[in-house]
């Protein structure tokens, strides 16, 4: 076992600063600076180099220009170009799917055949390099069969395949407007295909529509003549029907049915006029029967022959008014003027019996009338109820009928509007051109500054990783004394590669640090929470002291495990090795701490936890490791009780199985701490051998260097990358005594 050189580490430890900066833990900022700028040559030739391929690539770069065209997506029908309909007629709306179809529309291969076609692009060395011949390289690949030959493949389709290798079109979002983009070596023929790109997909859209139209007056013409000849049949189907049935038709409605409204309204006038007549001869009758006379009667009054009579009569009794004042009524004067009114009163009165036989016979006329019409009027009902049935299915032939004359109309005016759009022009395009390319002035490839602002920011940082990689990486970066004491930790716990192992060490011993008292050493606990209460303290300083060059020694002999064992039994191993592991708690490590000595529970006194099952019980099996394992409240280590002094529990602590739970322990924690008893103990010595630190905690020098040596004379724990590290702890002798004490009354 090598044992580390003594004075140098101890001078090294001494020269420590009486405060702990964490930051001393990870890189020497200043260092690595000044590393940096010692080679400041060396990035200047960096930077000088990649500049220099930058403007060697910008010299010997092909400008290339970019030209931009702008199609706007739309309906392009209007109230004069579209159909004439009843309804007005509901153009849809454009949709972002329809402007990215069209985008797709835009690189078919279909309007890339036409722009090539139109401009013959086939004809420049830039869209068919092969017409200048093949590269030999590529000669003799397709001479071994390796490569297809692109001569066999036509001018038109390579000049093709480089025309989709220059376009871009995309579509501009929350717009109906698609971009057309066209790189080419000369800014004529980029601006000159884009143009022609999109004035082609303008006219495609128009095509297609033309298409359609095309489509369509031909598949009307065929059904229009169709239709003509079912026209035709089904109206003489329906005349011929009208005729074989006596259905004519009148001006609005069948012969039948006016016939039947007239005789119908007839018998109207027949029943009045009998009527009439039949009450005029009653009122007459009646008027003779209760008055005798009939002079209110205006069918009397009428009679020319009764106005006479009456006339007469009425001079009559006139002359006898007059006489009546000479005569006495018995005067024959007077008698015979008498007699004369009676007789023109029965003449009125025959001529009124006349009269009334008149109106009897005329309603006598007016009722046979009546009865006349009325036969004929259902004999007529009769004939109509039987044409009624003939007219449901003249209806149905007349419906079929209108129905062929109304499609057959409907398709002759939309053959003529379908004709009238026959010409291409004539036909609403579906988008329109709304930004022409123009011929670029300045090439949009390579943009000069752009390229050598990032070329100089890229070189600038290239030659700064380059610089630092070479520092952190050179042997002599690091002086390994350097290492000692500042420690090999980052600022947030990961480890720096680890420097190369020194050369082996003088035989002397290693004073690793010397701790003082601690302010109150009234128990283990406090004195082991010395380090987080007290940062600033002289205990914790030297602590952090301790840790840095342990630490920094267990990385450069790329190990994890410590041992911490004393001469004598004493409790300052226990406390020493708990304010290690919360010092690299601190570090932000993950260390574990294993109280391996069977005699004693120091180690859970120094955490404050309790009892329980611990080392002993998983070594003998009867326990889980999660059991066995828990956590320190102050710092977050974890910590493995020693456990109930179960038989054989120092056996097997040397044991096999001690050896099977360091490996594991290797894999899941950065630092792994074993506590064991004194070292003249057997199995400290195994312990010793599989470790590859040993940290000998004495209360002076000289007790310390003699267990040192005999602990590496030991063959157990000869190998050849373990060391032993001297800690002197000052001021313990009182609770070594206490501790001897203590182990004795137990």
């Amino acid at each position: 076992m090598n044992v580390l050189a003594g004075e140098q580490r101890a001078g090294t430890a001494a020269s420590h600063p009486a405060t702990y900066d964490y930051a001393d833990s990870a890189v020497d900022l200043r260092r690595l600076i000044g590393g940096v700028w010692r080679r400041r040559r060396l990035m200047f030739a960096i930077v000088v180099a990649v500049m220099g391929l930058v403007i060697a690539f910008l010299l010997t770069a092909t400008p290339k220009y970019t030209s931009e065209a702008q199609v706007l997506v739309e309906n392009g029908e209007s109230p004069f170009t579209r159909p004439q309909q009843e309804a007005p007629l509901q153009l849809p709306s454009v949709t972002e799917d329809d402007v990215r179809s069209q985008a797709q529309v835009l690189m078919s291969h279909d309007l890339g055949e036409r722009v090539v076609e139109a401009l013959q692009l086939y004809k420049y060395p830039e869209f068919d390099p092969v017409s200048r011949g093949l590269s030999p390289v590529r000669q003799l690949l397709v001479t071994l069969g390796l490569s297809s030959d692109p001569r066999d493949t036509p001018p038109q389709q390579r000049a093709l395949r480089a025309y989709f290798d220059k376009l871009i079109v995309y579509p501009i979002t929350g717009s109906r407007v698609i971009t057309i983009e066209f790189t080419s070596k000369d800014p004529r023929i980029a601006a000159e295909v884009a143009n022609t790109l999109a004035e082609n997909y303008v006219t495609s859209t128009q095509e297609v529509k033309f298409g359609h139209t095309q489509k369509a007056v031909d598949w009307l013409a065929e059904q229009i003549e169709l239709l003509r000849d079912e026209v035709v049949k089904s109206e003489a189907a329906v005349e011929r029907y009208r005729a074989e049935h006596g259905l004519f038709q009148a001006e609005t409605t069948t012969l039948n049915t006016q016939e039947l409204a007239g005789i119908n309204s007839q018998i109207i006038l027949a029943a009045a006029a009998r009527s009439e007549a039949q009450a005029r001869a009653r009122a007459i009758r009646e008027m003779l029967d209760r008055e005798g006379g009939v002079e209110a009667s205006a069918d009397v009054l009428n009679s020319e022959l009764i106005q006479r009579l009456r006339e007469q009569q009425v001079a009559l009794q006139r002359q006898m008014a007059d006489l009546s004042m000479t005569y006495l009524p018995s005067h024959p004067r007077m008698q015979r003027l008498q007699s004369e009114i009676d007789n023109l009163s029965s003449e009125i009165r025959r001529e009124a019996l006349k009269i009334v036989e008149g109106l009897e016979q005329e309603a006598s006329v007016q009722g046979s009338r009546e009865a006349a019409l009325r036969a004929s009027l259902n004999e007529l009902k009769e004939r109509t109820a039987t044409s009624n049935q003939y007219q449901v299915q003249l209806r149905a032939l007349e419906r079929e009928a209108a129905a062929n004359r109304e499609l057959l109309e409907s398709f002759l005016r939309r053959y003529s509007e379908a004709s009238a759009r026959q010409d291409v022009l004539s036909l609403p395009p579906s988008a329109r051109i709304i930004s022409r390319a123009q011929v670029l002035s300045s090439p949009s490839f390579p943009k000069t500054g752009a390229i050598l602002a990032l070329g100089l920011v890229g070189s600038v940082v290239l030659a700064l990783v380059v610089a630092f990689l070479a520092e952190v990486l050179s042997p002599a970066a690091v002086p390994a004394t350097a290492t000692a004491t500042t420690g090999s930790l980052s600022g947030n716990g990961t480890r720096l590669p680890p420097a190369p192992p020194p050369p082996p060490p003088a035989p002397a011993v290693a004073v690793l640090t010397e701790l003082p008292p601690v302010a109150d050493a009234s128990g283990p606990e406090r004195r082991a929470a010395e380090v987080v209460r007290t940062p600033a303290s002289p205990y914790t300083v030297a602590m952090h002291t301790l840790a840095e060059a342990v630490h920094a020694r267990l990385s450069e002999l790329g190990g994890k495990r410590i041992l911490v064992t004393s001469p004598a039994d004493d409790e300052t191993r226990a406390v020493t090795a708990a304010g290690l592991a919360r010092v690299f708690a601190l570090r932000g490590l993950n260390p574990v701490v294993i109280d391996a000595d069977s005699d004693a529970d120091l180690l859970q006194e120094c955490y404050g936890l309790g009892t329980g099952p611990g080392l002993a019980e998983f070594l003998a099996g009867h326990a889980a490791f999660a059991d066995v394992v828990a956590a320190d409240p102050q710092s977050g280590a974890a910590v493995v009780r020693a456990g109930a002094d179960v038989a054989g529990a120092r056996a097997l602590v040397g044991s096999d199985r001690m050896a099977v739970l360091l490996d594991a322990l290797d894999r899941s924690y950065d630092v792994a701490l074993v506590v064991a008893g004194p070292s003249d103990d057997p199995a400290v010595r195994a312990l010793a051998g599989w470790v590859q630190y040993c940290v000998m905690v004495a209360p002076d020098r000289a007790t310390g260097e003699a267990a040192v040596t005999e602990l590496a004379q030991q063959p157990q724990t000869v190998r050849d990358r373990a060391e032993i590290g001297l800690v002197i702890a000052r001021g313990d002798s009182q609770g070594g005594r206490l501790f001897a004490r203590r182990r004795q009354a137990a």
